[in-house]
């Protein structure tokens, strides 16, 4: 019988390519607009749209939303809505003749709640102190 060979365990100069293990949950996550309270019955965010076309995808309730990528306080962050908030926002682009990237800083008023909610769009004017 030959002798057995013996096998000689070498030590990993490298680490284990990261993404081998973790690829898979490598996500882009973005955060959603923070919107504040104006009043009681609105709410404010202030965003410069980053993209010119929404896209559209379904929310966890299986509902058709749209959402556009925009940058607020100086972060990348997503405006996701529906129909009345994209409108708003298409008629806004339509009377100012401009498309959401060329519009600067806008305020968006979020007023109301649930299925009675409206929108109104702004230019952004930083307010005097």
């Amino acid at each position: 019988m030959p002798p057995k060979k013996k096998t000689i365990k070498k030590t990993t100069t490298q680490h284990p390519d990261l993404q081998s293990f973790f690829g898979e949950f490598k996500t882009e996550y973005l955060p959603f607009v923070q919107w504040y309270y104006k009043s009681d019955k609105a709410k404010l965010a202030v965003v410069d749209f980053l993209e010119d076309k929404p896209q559209q995808y379904k929310n966890k309730w299986d509902r058709i939303q749209w959402k556009m990528r925009v940058m607020q306080y100086e972060e990348e962050m997503i405006l996701s809505g529906g129909k009345r908030l994209f409108q708003t926002l298409y008629r806004f682009c339509e009377e100012a003749n401009k498309m959401p990237t060329e519009l600067g800083l806008v305020a968006i008023f979020r007023i109301g709640n649930g299925f009675d909610t409206k929108y109104k769009i702004e230019s952004y004017v930083e307010p005097s102190v």
